[in-house]
């Protein structure tokens, strides 16, 4: 099913209909990039109700929000996605961004998107590993 995204204006700025928040939200370039990549995650298999955006976390007493966690059958966390706008390169910043949240999250995967590229990766003691491919909801929930 090929994904068509409500957007409103709203004092002459564009907003998206978010289905993870139940909202709109401002449509900024990254926001484009997440509703876009989520919705081809569901599309090959990732439960949406699984998926959350804006996820609040606590990270050396400072509050955080990661992008968006994908969770297992029983609501542990299994993977983080960081998205980014077309113009961010992923770089070393933005990996070490996923690993700040990581600390607190204890996940074996990652994912980044800017829209133009992505990277899966598993996180082992001896870094960060690139997968081949978005891996399978199943494979994260079951390689955890």
């Amino acid at each position: 099913m090929q994904y068509e995204p409500k957007i409103r204006q709203q004092n002459g700025k564009d907003y998206i209909f978010c289905e993870w928040r139940r909202k709109y939200v401002r449509l900024t370039p990254e926001e484009w990039v997440r509703q876009h990549f989520l919705h081809t995650l569901t599309e090959i298999g990732y439960p949406k109700e699984k998926i959350a955006v804006e996820a609040a976390m606590e990270v050396n007493k400072v509050k955080k929000r990661c992008d968006a966690i994908v969770y297992d059958n029983l609501l542990q966390p299994v993977c983080i996605i960081e998205f980014k706008a077309p113009t961010v390169a992923l770089t070393q910043h933005v990996y070490d961004q996923v690993a700040v949240y990581n600390r607190q999250l204890q996940v074996r995967y990652f994912i980044l998107s800017n829209g133009q590229r992505y990277t899966a990766c598993l996180v082992t003691e001896t870094g960060y590993h690139p997968l081949e491919g978005i891996p399978v909801y199943e494979y994260l929930c079951q390689n955890k």
